[in-house]
């Protein structure tokens, strides 16, 4: 390239390259971008995290259900009890040819205790008969944190059978 005495380039001269302020705003483009996509992909997790722990809920609940259907009570106590009654203890009345089968199949959201645990790697509660469903069971989950924030007056992310919207 040419350049004349003065240090600039002649008039229709070639430019050759980026200037640093135009690098500098392709940088920061990239970078803003990067975020949203990373922000919303932390969002859909945390969603589907959520969305897994009630359908995981779920599967526990139609399971006792169908222990209440043979035994006329869910299983007294606390979360321990769980496990052995819900695979050791089917009956064989309401299955097509009498089939005795656990009341709930899926063991991938079991830990190597036998505890069922949420998609955060806690154990579900259990309590029968429940502190907030007196005639029937408390289930619940302490959420992506962990903790037990039932009293919390800033909100919650623990789920639970008893309350609205879980």
């Amino acid at each position: 390239m040419k350049i004349e005495a003065n240090g600039q380039r002649p008039a229709g001269g070639e430019r050759r390259g980026f200037t640093m302020v135009e690098l500098l705003a392709v940088i920061t483009i990239i970078m803003i971008l990067a975020g949203l996509v990373l922000g919303a992909a932390a969002w859909a997790s945390r969603k589907g995290d959520l969305a897994r722990c009630q359908g995981r809920m779920q599967l526990l609940k139609n399971a006792l259900d169908e222990y209440k259907l043979d035994y006329g009570k869910v299983p007294q106590g606390s979360y321990t009890l769980l496990y052995t009654e819900l695979f050791s203890k089917p009956l064989s009345s309401g299955r097509p040819g009498g089939e005795r089968k656990p009341y709930i199949s899926d063991t991938n959201f079991l830990n190597t205790s036998k505890q069922f645990v949420d998609p955060w790697g806690n154990y579900f509660r259990y309590q029968a008969p429940g502190a907030r469903n007196k005639e029937a069971y408390d289930l619940w989950s302490f959420g992506p944190n962990g903790k037990d924030e039932s009293g919390s007056s800033t909100g919650s992310d623990d789920l639970n059978n008893w309350s609205s919207g879980h």
